[in-house]
């Protein structure tokens, strides 16, 4: 099939100038797919998820993803069968790397061959085929594990968080989906491990190539070549199960109170008057800063507290100590002279070290108590959640734990991000099973990583994709008890300069209503159609509803008599 004749993306996606990439069903059997872009995508059984992504993975020594384009491609697709070959080419920095994808599918069989070679000299964490399992379809089932040897093993895809590997030395899997339905999937190549990806906010248990606790980085020479094959076959008894096309909003009695929501100091960056008048219509509960005592931080402090005072908002601080008794004693310094009635909370953090030590909270927790019995002093990570989950503080006071959040670790595509938002309250169930009791923050979360320096600011932060996905992220960390949002200005904020962003206008919206609970919602089709509800102190209800479709789409929804007609790539306040 030529590529002119696959499915043609809109022009200009939810506002990001970057539509979706062409994408075009493939069948195999009782087996259908997406592919898009050198990706297998939503392999399923009707409506049975088996994969939710096969693909490939270049990272350097730092972990960053590197990004291709498609050089070649074609695709042949028949009656219950397909076939699609193409080539990529991988390019950042030091790293050029060409790759060649043989795609095939018949008999409830699908076939995914890679065959890669370095075209420059680099060093890399991995290279090779990624495959990503969907939680609802997997979460809590046995899977029968055979290594390399041959050997057996029934273990579990685990309902909570794992902060280890699941399966190590994979060679081939075999689970049950459905009642009628068994996959099985055998791997060629290196060897291959899984692990639970929702310790990073990714909604999927991934499988994966060279394992991170082998010798790593690994130096890459021109002409290395490395080959994996992946097959999946599926065996099916009786008909498909295929639920009703219509989609449906289901509002239940549950609610939990709304977070507080606050926002992050630009770094370096002083509120001018306009902005500050932007943000005084856009209450918000905190104003959070970083102090590290290698840089001007008293100035920081100054500016920052002068900032708070003029939005009438208050202060939440994460502290990154070296010394720890010395600039502990500054800190009350300074506090106790100006800054006591502003600062609302202080997250307790180690330089250098990814989660707060014993040793750090056991000293500073109970001196700032004494000192400041009304501040509320946390540990957690600056951090994605995973760092706290493989290294905990148990058994010990603090008044909340805290860890940040972004949707594009492991990919930074537009489906990804959508994905993934389903994958945050997770982090939430795992945070107070390790400590009942203590409130979560989750603080910053931003669209893009704050790790990877090299990566471009993200587009999509300036359209109206940002505000929905802000919205449903709200609604689904809504078990927390504070949320940070980016940046207040700037290519990572909520307005440029002085010019608001969407999301801006939609946190502007939200707020007005007053919220005071967020309403549970489900939704039968989460990746094209999902809502954030909200409930003020007088009952009313206000529906944020999302259509992440390139398509209007006819739902019914709880409350309303008559089926509403969402737009296309759209927000619908009703």
């Amino acid at each position: 099939m030529p590529i002119s004749q696959l499915m043609n993306p809109t022009p200009n996606y939810f506002g990001t100038n970057q539509p979706l990439p062409a994408s075009v069903v493939l069948q195999s059997g009782a087996l259908s797919c997406l592919y898009e872009n050198g990706k297998l995508r939503y392999i399923k059984v009707g409506d049975t998820e088996i994969i939710r992504t096969i693909y490939i993975a270049i990272r350097d020594n730092s972990w960053t993803t590197i990004p291709y384009k498609i050089t070649k491609e074609s695709i042949d697709v028949q009656q219950d069968m397909f076939s699609v070959t193409c080539t990529a080419l991988y390019t950042m920095g030091s790293v050029k790397y060409k790759s060649t994808l043989i795609i095939t599918g018949k008999n409830n069989t699908i076939r995914f061959t890679f065959k890669g070679v370095a075209l420059s000299k680099f060093s890399r964490n991995r290279i090779g085929v990624c495959l990503l399992h969907p939680i609802h379809e997997c979460m809590a089932k046995p899977c029968v594990v055979t290594d390399a040897e041959g050997n057996n093993k029934t273990l579990q895809f685990p309902a909570q968080i794992s902060p280890t590997e699941l399966f190590k030395n994979v060679a081939q899997m075999q689970w049950q989906p459905a009642e009628n339905c068994t996959a099985t999937l055998q791997f060629e190549g290196d060897p291959f491990e899984t692990e639970d990806q929702r310790n990073w906010a990714d909604n999927s248990y991934k499988t994966y190539n060279t394992p991170p606790d082998s010798s790593l980085p690994v130096e890459v020479n021109i002409g290395d070549t490395v080959t994996h094959t992946l097959t999946l076959k599926v065996d099916v008894t009786g008909k498909p199960a295929i639920g009703i096309n219509d989609t449906h909003l289901v509002v239940n009695g549950n609610k939990v109170k709304l977070p507080r929501i606050g926002y992050n100091k630009t770094a370096d960056k002083k509120l001018n008057t306009q902005q500050t008048a932007l943000l005084k219509q856009l209450p918000f509960d905190t104003y959070r800063i970083e102090i590290r005592f290698d840089t001007d931080w008293r100035k920081l402090l100054k500016q920052a507290a002068a900032e708070a005072t003029g939005l009438k908002t208050c202060l939440s601080i994460a502290v990154f100590f070296t010394d720890l008794d010395l600039q502990l004693q500054e800190l009350i310094s300074v506090f106790e002279k100006s800054y006591i009635n502003l600062v609302e909370d202080i997250l307790i953090l180690d330089e250098g070290r990814k989660t707060t030590s014993a040793e750090t909270m056991n000293r500073a927790y109970p001196l700032l108590k004494w000192i400041f019995p009304g501040i509320k002093i946390g540990a957690g990570t600056d951090g994605y959640f995973t760092e706290w989950n493989r290294q905990p503080l148990t058994g010990m006071a603090m008044d909340f734990v805290s860890y940040s959040l972004n949707p594009q670790v492991h990919a930074n595509d537009t489906r990804t991000l959508i994905e993934n938002l389903q994958a945050q309250p997770y982090t939430i169930i795992k945070a107070n099973a390790i400590n009942p009791g203590v409130p979560v923050y989750v603080s910053p979360v931003t669209l893009r990583s704050r790790r990877v320096l090299k990566l471009k600011h993200d587009a999509r932060q300036s359209s109206l994709f940002t505000a929905a996905w802000t919205l449903l992220s709200i609604k689904y960390l809504a078990n927390a008890a504070s949320l940070t949002y980016f940046d207040t200005t700037g290519k990572d904020g909520l307005m440029d300069k002085e010019t608001p962003y969407p999301v801006y206008d939609y946190l502007k919206k939200l707020k007005a209503f007053k919220p005071v609970h967020i309403c549970e919602l489900w939704s039968n089709n989460p990746l094209n159609v999902d809502a954030l509800v909200v409930e003020n102190k007088a009952g009313n209800k206000l529906h944020f509803i999302i259509n992440f479709s390139e398509q209007p789409v006819e739902i019914t929804l709880d409350g309303f008599e008559d089926k509403l007609i969402l737009p296309a790539t759209s927000i619908t306040i009703k």
